[in-house]
């Protein structure tokens, strides 16, 4: 696990080379492989309360989603908010989330249930995508979730312990 005051001298000196061109190899960097990032005052802001304020799990992510949202539409990003019950759900909401997942697994115990998204999936409407995440093993989970709504899904674990990777989704389509 990485800490990030643990390793901040190395994060924070890359930022001072954030707005150099990039190039690839030892050619100069044409204007086709140009990136420059502006100049963002909400990122440092963030970093710099959060570490003056620190602030318990209910808290800190009524504060993420406050600043999360307003910044990444002025950075142009699309952001997943993801929900784990109504209260989260409602929050994303609220902040104007338009890509909401919806996490099956419970973080406490570890159990994933099909029936948080399939209850979840009824509150979010049509104009937001719901995305589905963890518990879907077969090609019926799949049908299910499409019936209640969900419009994509986040599968990893499904096909890491499959011996066959590629059979495994050749199975769900």
């Amino acid at each position: 696990m990485c800490d990030f005051r643990s390793h901040r001298r190395r994060f924070l000196s890359r930022r001072s080379r954030l707005d150099q061109p990039y190039s690839i190899g030892r050619q100069p960097a044409s204007p086709a492989k140009r990136f420059r990032l502006g100049t963002f005052p909400g990122l440092r802001d963030t970093r710099r309360w959060s570490e003056r304020n620190p602030l318990d799990h209910g808290d800190a992510r009524a504060w993420r989603i406050e600043r999360t949202y307003p910044l990444s539409n002025q950075l142009e990003l699309d952001v997943l908010a993801e929900v784990h019950d109504e209260t989260e759900l409602r929050e994303a909401l609220e902040a104007g989330a338009s890509i909401i997942g919806v996490n099956n697994r419970d973080l406490k115990t570890f159990d994933v249930s099909l029936d948080t998204s399939l209850h979840l999936g009824k509150l979010i409407p049509d104009d937001r995508l719901f995305v589905v995440e963890s518990g879907i093993h077969q090609k019926s989970d799949v049908d299910l979730l499409l019936d209640a709504g969900a419009d994509a899904f986040l599968i990893g674990e499904h096909f890491l312990t499959a011996s066959d990777p590629a059979a495994a989704l050749r199975a769900l389509l």
